[in-house]
Parts: C-alpha cells; structure tokens; sequence
C-alpha cells in the first residue's frame, strides 16, 4: 500500500514539473517574440538646455582666458532619408544649419 501512494505522488510530481516546463517555455517563447517584434530604433527626443551666457573672460594682459559658446548637436537617422530625395534633405540642411 505504501508503496501505491509513493508512486501516485511521484507521478503528480512529474505531472506538476512538466507542467511548470511548459509554462515556462511558453512564457520564455512569449517574451521573445516581443523582443523580436519591438522596433530597434532610438526613441527621439528634443531637449533644449539654456545656460548663461557670460561672453569671454579676458586677462589684465588681454588675453582670453575663457569663451561662452553655444553649441548645437544634430543627429539624423538615415534609415528615415529617402534616398530619392538626398540632395533636397542636403539644401534644406545647409539653410537651416548655415553650412
């Protein structure tokens, strides 16, 4: 007899570790298939950060010891170019950006 019920519960325990590979298999297989699907471009973001500008600091000798200097960062995924319409992206780049 005890030998009977050491064999039930061993097949529920093999019934429940079964049950719990698959389950994790199937979540496993999930969370893969929303990796692959997620677009692996950056998120864009505009951020615009003022600082005061206090212009050039100039020794008793007159040499510049420090300049304030505004700068500006631009960055373009190409992947969104049309490459049709390269040279007009280049025209309407160099007016904005006076290059």
């Amino acid at each position: 007899m005890s030998q009977d019920k050491t064999k039930i519960i061993m097949k529920r325990r093999i019934k429940y570790i079964i049950i719990t590979m698959v389950l994790l298999c199937i979540l496993l297989l999930l969370r893969l298939a929303t990796l692959a699907a997620k677009d692996n471009s950056e998120i864009k973001t505009i951020a615009l950060k003022e600082r005061a500008l206090r212009g050039d600091i100039i020794s008793r000798e007159g040499y510049t010891i420090s300049r304030s200097i505004k700068n500006y960062t631009v960055s373009i995924h190409t992947k969104y170019l049309d490459p049709n319409r390269k040279e007009f992206f280049l025209k309407l780049f160099s007016i904005y950006s006076n290059i």
